[in-house]
């Protein structure tokens, strides 16, 4: 669901709530959110979306595409993938190290061009980005990295934004 995401992903809550729709039914579905409801004679799910998702231990789509953006630019910023043209600033003035986000071209007034261009990974991908704490954007391993120390960026953001305790050791209760 959240394939090519660095291409395009979606920024209007309609469209965001249509893609996360299918994990949300998906989820229903599973035997340990369901109970039998006598007055209606069927089964029930009795979990909201967010007690599944941290029971299952998974991430929401919107929260994986987001994430993947953020470790794409740590890939841009180590070389492990080519960068398309981002581009790095230093601020005096409050000492924090960024992506610098493209300036405003004069594009056309059309509102499908406004969005296309706000969804896209030259403006999502910096902002979310920028808004790591500091020690975590400034989190840089050596030149030459390999999949281990990318492994353990991925385990560094996971730690920031934890699906729920299991991080902390308590394993997911699966059903």
């Amino acid at each position: 669901m959240e394939y090519a995401c660095v291409i395009w992903s979606p920024t209007s809550q309609n469209h965001i709530n249509m893609i996360e729709s299918v994990q949300r039914k998906y989820t229903l579905r599973f035997a340990c959110f369901q109970e039998y409801d006598q007055s209606r004679g069927m089964l029930v799910c009795v979990a909201s979306y967010e007690e599944r998702l941290k029971t299952l231990g998974i991430y929401s789509l919107e929260r994986r595409r987001e994430r993947y953006m953020i470790l794409y630019i740590f890939k841009i910023i180590i070389g492990l993938v080519p960068n398309p043209g981002l581009q790095w600033n230093d601020s005096n003035y409050n000492s924090r190290r960024g992506i610098r986000i493209p300036p405003k071209y004069p594009v056309s007034n059309v509102t499908w061009v406004k969005r296309a261009r706000a969804s896209s990974f030259f403006f999502v991908g910096p902002t979310l980005y920028n808004l790591l704490p500091r020690h975590l954007r400034e989190l840089v391993p050596d030149p030459n990295p390999t999949k281990k120390q990318f492994s353990s960026l991925k385990r560094i953001l996971t730690n920031f934004w934890p699906i729920s305790e299991t991080i902390q050791g308590h394993q997911p209760t699966l059903c």
